[in-house]
């Protein structure tokens, strides 16, 4: 009567719903991103075997139940884990494998090949215990890995794809109640801890704002104007290079760039693994800023770590000014993945003024306080104004009008 409460507690046993997003219905019918999960976690899952075993119970009658066990790999296909245990994709399909390894980030991953065709190399989530994107104290991340991990296990640590393992390991300590080394607002910090092959990771992946520049469509490439920011990681020269352009066999969406369009990266080993366009906040009034925010009426934007470095696009316009002569001075706000501010320019703001063609100034005493103006107006029209006396100073309206 409890079929589904049954497949449902197989399933989960074996794991054929890690990664899903929300929780596993044994009767709801699946989307195809389900029963794609699914599927794929078939490949992975063990398979068993059952035998038969016998029971005498204390009255004398005999009962006989299967019992199933882990399936040995006889034939030694370890394809797809290395367990002497048989794989679904082991006795299935053959010419499918799996290989640990880590991607460009540093992250445990996995890469996948079709009789010896690349398929793709894709990160192992299900071994992340931890997710930050606005800075990480060392002693948050020390409970994360667990003591046990953090004494015998072996360790490793990257910013953007850079061995870090010195200036974050060593912050990584159960008194640290301050940030790691390296995180901080928009800093994408993951942890990942492997305990079936005695390992952990921490990586940190910074995003930048970049300019492009059009598309190339004979070389197939896209270049960007600059990449702010990029240069304050302290990367080398040659690093720096290695990304003015991008590939189209590598990231097939920058056919769809043209000059001037702001997007973000993410690079790793001084190349471009992502490109997304920037979210944008236009005409924006700012009314206060600080060395951490933004705030426009009321709304707070902090800063992104690669937007508040010297040099950064656009921040530095800031430096003009001070809280008390913002006004009437807008910007267009970039912002990262995670919402903050990764760039800022100013821009024209509303056309907020009208050219003075002449004006009559009144002979009475009576009527001195008002003259009478001739404006042209922005959009083109032209209309006689009332203009206060004290206003017209040098042939000119004076700021206050």
């Amino acid at each position: 009567a409890n079929w589904s409460i049954n497949v449902a507690k197989q399933a989960i046993s074996i794991g054929l719903n890690d990664g899903l997003k929300g929780e596993f219905n044994g009767v709801k019918a699946v989307n195809r991103e389900e029963a794609c999960l699914y599927a794929f976690n078939t490949l992975n899952a063990t398979m068993v075997e059952y035998t038969n075993q016998t029971i005498v119970i204390a009255n004398g009658t005999v009962k006989t139940d299967k019992v199933a066990k882990d399936m040995e790999n006889n034939a030694r296909t370890e394809t797809i884990k290395e367990d002497n245990k048989m794989q679904f994709a082991e006795k299935y399909f053959t010419n499918l494998e799996k290989e640990p390894t880590s991607d460009d980030f540093g992250r445990p991953a996995n890469k996948w090949t079709y009789k010896n065709t690349d398929i793709g190399t894709y990160v192992d989530y299900t071994l992340m215990v931890a997710e930050y994107t606005d800075g990480v104290s060392g002693k948050d991340v020390y409970n994360k890995i667990g003591k046990t991990a953090m004494d015998k296990y072996d360790l490793t640590a990257t910013i953007d794809g850079n061995d870090a393992a010195k200036t974050i390991l060593a912050d990584v300590n159960k008194n640290n109640k301050d940030d790691m080394a390296g995180t901080d607002t928009g800093v994408l910090t993951q942890v990942f801890v492997d305990d079936d092959n005695k390992a952990a990771a921490i990586v940190e992946i910074n995003t930048y704002l970049a300019k492009t520049d059009d598309y190339n469509e004979k070389k197939e490439t896209l270049k960007f104007n600059e990449i702010y920011g990029y240069g304050d990681v302290k990367l080398t020269k040659k690093l720096v290079k290695a990304v003015e352009a991008v590939e189209l066999d590598d990231i097939a969406s920058i056919k769809d760039y043209k000059d001037g369009d702001m997007v973000l990266l993410t690079i790793a080993n001084g190349e471009v693994k992502t490109i997304t366009p920037a979210e944008t906040v236009k005409g924006t009034e700012i009314d206060e800023f600080s060395k951490q925010d933004y705030v426009n009426a009321g709304q707070k934007y902090s800063y992104a770590a690669t937007g508040k470095l010297d040099g950064s696009f656009g921040i530095d316009e800031l430096n003009n000014y001070d809280n008390k002569n913002l006004d009437d001075k807008t910007f267009d706000l970039y912002l990262d993945p995670y919402g903050y501010v990764i760039g800022a320019r100013q821009v024209d703001g509303d056309d907020n003024f009208m050219f003075v063609v002449g004006y009559d100034r009144s002979s009475t005493v009576l009527a001195k306080a008002v003259d009478k103006a001739l404006a042209i107006f922005t959009d083109g029209t032209m209309k006689t104004i009332d203009v206060k006396s004290g206003d017209l100073k040098g042939g000119r309206l004076a700021e206050s009008a």
